[in-house]
């Protein structure tokens, strides 16, 4: 008579499935920061503002980072890229007052250069017609020299649970864990 999996064996195993982290974003083999690009989030305060802000690469080219799986933002993580096109999804975290956080998200298109280092960069500002807050994102290299188009999110407070961040006519829908 063949043994059937006792249920708990069932569930232990089935947890360990759930357990398992999904595949991060890894560069190619092979590529250096001399032959490739590196991006990274950024962190501002901005002058005159009420605002600062922290910017993180959650995933590139749809595959997503050890950033976007952190507990943490890590803003500060620096991933290496191919030159060439790219899509970077981003978490974009704005602190006013130093008190409440809102956040945002948005998806956008740059095409790395080799031998280059990028930054996300944001700009935080009110919205007269919804009275919430937007965010401007882009890519900025070392220099200075914006390397995307501007990409202007609404940011939302969360309320508990992820956060549903409606698509705009730049970035489509995403849903955010806090």
């Amino acid at each position: 008579m063949k043994r059937l999996p006792s249920l708990s064996a069932l569930a232990a195993l089935a947890l360990s499935a759930c357990a398992t982290p999904p595949p991060t974003y890894a560069p190619a083999a092979g590529l250096t920061p001399e032959t490739g690009a590196t991006i990274t989030g950024s962190r501002d305060s901005f002058a005159d503002s009420p605002y600062s802000s922290r910017i993180t690469v959650l995933k590139i080219d749809g595959v997503i980072t050890e950033a976007g799986i952190a507990t943490f933002s890590q803003w500060d993580d620096r991933e290496l890229v191919a030159p060439g096109p790219h899509s970077l999804e981003v978490r974009a975290t704005l602190i006013k007052y130093g008190l409440s956080a809102r956040i945002g998200a948005a998806v956008i298109p740059f095409a790395a250069r080799a031998g280059e280092s990028y930054a996300v960069r944001s700009w935080a500002r009110p919205d007269q017609e919804t009275d919430r807050e937007r965010m401007d994102l882009w890519v900025e290299a070392a220099n200075g020299d914006r390397s995307s188009p501007v990409v202007t999110v609404p940011v939302f407070l969360p309320r508990g649970g992820p956060v549903v961040v409606p698509a705009t006519k730049n970035s489509p829908m995403m849903i955010l864990d806090q």
